[in-house]
């Protein structure tokens, strides 16, 4: 018997010893969880059955277990959220997510630093121009609507109003609400733009230099084969003189002769037209008044013999050029309108610059080009009258277009049959850094 009270008493004691367990752990529990101190002596008086104190404590352990499983699972997602942060922030692409109002949600730091958006649920009329952003917005609901994703290249004004060309792609993105947004990114494509519009460049330079050269080769062709019949002919006629013991020897060999300084012209100027299109020199910072003078000095003898009137603006810019290859522009120039006049030639030479870009005018009183031959004119060996009646040999002006194109610079004429011609040209302004 005192064995059977002594094992009830001492399951007793051990039955209050996790009972007092039970109440300790829940106090702390409640206090935890916030409960005041009488909240929490309330809670324990209110405890009378033994057994459900033992429950209130085993829940308790659980609840506490929890609690740390959840805060090691918000510690987790902070360190994942703080990695994609790191991530997004140094990533070399512009990226954004807007919601369904095209209020900016998120924003790396890439999109703040080039344009200034941040998330702060503000849309793209606070950070751009009207036009643009509404725009952009018409994108924005195009990708809500279809779900589809938009692939596109833009030109977006950067923070220090440079215009960069970007490659953008919109994609609708729907949370585990059902909220719809849209995410976006930017990959500059400024440069790779730019390397296309040199190569496009390039590649339009070719074509038309294999035009030129196919037209080149027919002009070439015929206009070098017209000397060589015209000596084939008169040697026939000279062999046939002397034959016959005729006198006329000396009209023939004078036709032979005029024939080959014919020729002889016509290779000089395909070679200068060659040359005309070969590499030039780097473009440096050239006066073109200095230049217009040395023209003038060298034309000299020409413009006395006709008489001619050449006015030069009083300070024409400084532009970029080969000097060399402007004198042979100003040359050629300035030779047709002093050669094709009818009257006392007057040739007026004058400039305007504007963004950076100067356009030249030479301006003569000569017969002037009739309807339809504006381009005709600058083509190889194109010729608008018999050699009779104006010396010539249709080379000039394609050497001054050659030079021109290769200076970047576009040329064109304005003229009337009868009213004389104004040649425009144009090349650019050398700016003084300093």
């Amino acid at each position: 018997m005192k064995n059977v009270l002594e094992v009830k008493k001492t399951d007793s004691g051990v039955l209050m010893g996790n009972v007092n367990a039970g109440i300790h752990c829940t106090a702390m529990a409640a206090v935890s969880f916030g409960l005041t101190s009488e909240s929490v002596e309330e809670l324990s008086q209110s405890i009378a059955n033994p057994l459900l104190t033992i429950g209130l404590g085993i829940g308790t352990l659980v609840l506490l277990a929890l609690a740390l499983d959840t805060t090691n699972i918000v510690r987790r997602l902070k360190a994942q959220e703080e990695r994609f942060r790191l991530y997004m922030d140094n990533s070399p692409v512009v990226a954004y997510l807007k919601d369904a109002d095209g209020q900016y949600v998120y924003a790396n730091t890439l999109l703040e630093n080039l344009f200034g958006v941040k998330a702060d649920h503000r849309t793209d009329l606070d950070y751009f121009p009207a036009e643009l952003a509404n725009e952009l917005k018409k994108k924005d609901l195009q990708v809500l609507a279809t779900g589809e994703t938009l692939i596109i290249e833009e030109s977006l004004p950067t923070l220090a109003s440079i215009a960069q060309e970007w490659l953008s792609c919109r994609f609708r993105v729907t949370d585990s609400q059902g909220a719809h947004f849209i995410g976006g990114v930017l990959l500059d494509i400024t440069e790779r733009k730019r390397s296309e519009a040199q190569l496009k460049e390039c590649a339009d330079k070719l074509t038309r230099s294999n035009e030129e050269l196919e037209r080149f080769n027919l002009s070439a062709s015929h206009d070098l084969r017209a000397p060589l019949r015209t000596i084939s002919t008169r040697m026939q006629f000279l062999i046939r003189d002397l034959e016959k013991g005729s006198q006329d020897v000396q009209h023939q060999t004078e036709g032979i002769t005029l024939a080959i300084s014919r020729m002889d012209r016509l290779l000089n100027n395909l070679l200068a037209y060659s040359q005309a299109g070969m590499q030039m020199k780097s473009l440096e910072p050239t006066v073109s008044s200095t230049v217009v003078q040395a023209v003038l000095d060298s034309l000299q003898s020409l413009i006395q013999e006709k008489q001619a009137v050449v006015q030069v603006q009083k300070e024409l810019p400084t532009v970029l050029a080969d000097p060399t290859q402007l004198v042979q522009v100003f040359q050629n120039l300035i030779s047709n309108g002093i050669n094709f006049c009818q009257n006392k030639p007057k040739i007026t030479i004058s400039a305007t610059c504007q963004a950076q870009e100067c356009t030249f005018c030479v301006a003569d009183n000569g017969i002037g080009i009739s309807p339809g031959s504006e381009q005709r004119i600058f083509e190889t060996f194109e010729r608008l009258h018999r050699q009779s009646e104006y010396e010539g040999s249709g080379i000039g002006l394609s050497i001054v277009k050659r030079v021109i194109q290769q200076h970047g610079g576009r040329i064109w004429v304005k003229s009337e049959l009868g009213q004389g011609s104004r040649f425009f040209f144009t090349l650019k302004e050398a700016i003084d850094a300093g």
